[in-house]
């Protein structure tokens, strides 16, 4: 047992999304076998490395490289059709943050985010600013072009023939991605990322970078990853929400719960959030039609396509040799 050692046992939570469409039977499948995918090759790093920082970036950059998912390339297409992306990372140790809102033209803003935490006194940059650390900083760049897929430009066209279509309809479909990780040494990590949504002004940020709304985390108590509709979880405070009933003595799944019905009662707000606890429990809620999500622990993976949904990915093996 390769956990015999530490008091902790490590685990991975990852998510790609929260959403009102409706999926297809061949779009279920593989939304599945992506979110699985994920999960794995987060899981690898957690173990390898024995870092829930690691593990974090790691999950949250196969989404970005992913263009399935509404993050780094495949993000979706403002008002103008260009991309703006936020991401946060955070660690619970000195509960250090970065992040990077309206960036432009990074294939990986968790990547940015992380180099933003680690190299500089800030914890969040924002627009065309951000891009210029990034570049300056060796990240790869990408045009809008490279970046975006055929239905994100029908997304848009249809959110135009619309009228400027519906904000919150549209947000409905979008990916958010995220992860939450504990490791073996009972450090806790989150990671949120995101394109936004459709049709957004542009220069409009959203939730994810937001410290407290699109993710928190702190050792004390717990780790949070939220997606849904940005402004309904910077009202609400959503994440660090999450960890105020971890506070309060919930357990993980009561707090997660309790924090995304809040915000539905309060404010008629809908979304998605991932949780670890310090003691190792974890937790998923959503109040919309699906939620893309994959766990292992105790190198089991389990998946599903909705908080209501657990299906049995069988056991990781993880060669260390």
């Amino acid at each position: 047992n390769i956990y015999r050692m530490s008091q902790f046992q490590p685990i991975l939570l990852v998510h790609g999304g929260a959403g009102a469409l409706t999926m297809s039977h061949q779009d279920q499948v593989l939304r599945k076998e992506k979110i699985q995918q994920v999960v794995r090759r987060g899981y690898e790093v957690l173990i390898r490395n024995k870092s829930a920082l690691d593990a974090v970036e790691a999950a949250v950059v196969a989404m970005e490289d992913d263009f399935d998912f509404n993050a780094g390339c495949g993000s979706v297409l403002n008002d103008d059709g260009h991309i703006e992306m936020d991401a946060l990372i955070m660690e619970g140790d000195k509960m250090a943050a970065g992040g990077v809102g309206a960036i432009s033209n990074v294939k990986n803003p968790i990547k940015v985010s992380r180099h933003i935490m680690e190299n500089t006194h800030h914890c969040l940059l924002v627009g065309d600013n951000a891009t210029k650390y990034a570049i300056k900083n060796g990240f790869q760049t990408m045009t809008t072009e490279e970046m975006t897929c055929d239905k994100r430009v029908e997304h848009l066209k249809k959110f135009h023939a619309n009228i400027k279509g519906d904000l919150a309809e549209e947000a409905g479909g979008h990916d958010t991605v995220g992860a939450v990780a504990m490791d073996e040494n009972g450090n806790l990590a989150a990671a949120t990322s995101t394109g936004g949504l459709t049709g957004k002004i542009p220069g409009r940020v959203g939730d994810s970078p937001v410290i407290g709304a699109g993710g928190f985390c702190d050792n004390k108590y717990g780790a949070v990853s939220t997606t849904g509709h940005g402004e309904d979880m910077m009202k609400t405070n959503l994440a660090r929400h999450v960890v105020f009933y971890l506070e309060q003595g919930f357990g993980a799944q009561e707090a997660v719960e309790s924090a995304v019905r809040y915000m539905e009662e309060r404010i008629e707000g809908y979304g998605a959030a991932i949780v670890i606890s310090a003691k190792g429990e974890s937790g998923l809620y959503t109040n919309t039609k699906n939620l893309t999500w994959a766990s292992i622990k105790d190198n089991h993976l389990h998946y599903g396509l909705h908080s209501n949904e657990t299906c049995d990915g069988g056991t990781v093996e993880i060669n260390l040799a």
